[in-house]
């Protein structure tokens, strides 16, 4: 997305009352950075703003040395998370990097079941938990990814991305889940 074009739509936001944002990065520092702070001068202090680095499944994703030298530059933009800073399975990867900057980590999203989550939570790598009843397991499993990410002092977050029926069934366990 051209940056003027990712200026209007952040326009848009700001203009329609959004309070919270999330866009994408993971092209390359320079142009991240300069479309994060971008984004922050037009949303301002009050509106959260989330970056997904989309790094999960990417055939190339960050390192975690990449990924730690990614949120450090993101600090002064005081994001509200960062996504997907390192492959899916990158367990340790992610704690690295939770470790390693004040930015919030998240991630999770094409995690399945309890047992994906385990790892994370083992390894204190995430401070937002994104299960997706799509990819998770269903209802049900998202709601005991979220118990067990209370246990863990996680908050949850609900990935949905996709048709109404996604929105709907990750919204059905988000609405009792307690963090």
């Amino acid at each position: 997305q051209p940056l003027d074009d990712l200026k209007r739509e952040m326009q848009d936001h700001q203009k329609n009352g959004f309070r919270a944002v999330k866009m994408r990065i993971g092209v390359g520092l320079d142009h991240d950075l300069e479309r994060v702070a971008a984004c922050r001068e037009i949303l301002g202090p009050d509106v959260k703003l989330m970056a997904d680095a989309v790094m999960g499944h990417n055939p190339s994703p960050w390192t975690a040395a990449e990924a730690v030298r990614a949120a450090r530059s993101l600090e002064s933009y005081d994001l509200f998370w960062l996504e997907e800073p390192c492959f899916a399975a990158d367990y340790e990867g992610y704690a690295h990097v939770r470790r390693s900057t004040n930015v919030p980590i998240s991630g999770g999203e094409s995690s399945c079941m309890t047992y994906d989550f385990k790892h994370f939570f083992d390894r204190n790598a995430l401070d937002i938990a994104q299960p997706d009843a799509c990819q998770a397991g269903g209802i049900l499993e998202c709601l005991k990814i979220a118990a067990l990410a209370d246990v863990h002092g996680v908050k949850v977050a609900p990935h949905a991305w996709g048709t109404s029926i996604t929105v709907a069934a990750n919204l059905a366990w988000a609405f009792v889940a307690r963090n």
